[in-house]
């Protein structure tokens, strides 16, 4: 990947898929992730902390910030402008696995019909 040193993002596997754009490996990771259930349904203390540890496992994969500029990986996904990478990602979201921010993904897009509008 010309101008990103793969090394630098070889300890974390979902920073090091985003970047090798190993499409098979990020989506073997993210589906490896807990899925959260409705928070209607959680009614005990003990319900609670199962799901806070799950919301623990998933923030350990995909709000990691060991690498290089501390980029999430969809930060980096955005970054590399990836739609597929993104794709991935936003899936993560919709099947309720965790609830990323998108103002990345919003924000690159805005900036390119910036761009465009005034060169």
């Amino acid at each position: 990947m010309a101008g990103i040193d793969v090394l630098k993002y070889a300890h974390s596997p979902v920073h090091k898929a985003i970047v090798m754009r190993d499409y098979a490996s990020l989506r073997r990771i993210l589906a490896g992730l807990p899925r959260l259930c409705n928070p209607a349904e959680i009614r005990t203390e003990s319900a609670s902390l199962a799901e806070e540890e799950k919301a623990d496992a998933i923030a350990s994969v995909i709000d990691r910030r060991d690498v290089p500029n501390r980029e999430t990986p969809l930060h980096l996904a955005v970054k590399l402008g990836d739609q597929q990478l993104l794709k991935c990602l936003w899936l993560l979201e919709r099947i309720g696995a965790c609830r990323m921010n998108m103002d990345g993904v919003h924000s690159k897009k805005q900036f390119a019909i910036e761009k465009k509008q005034f060169p």
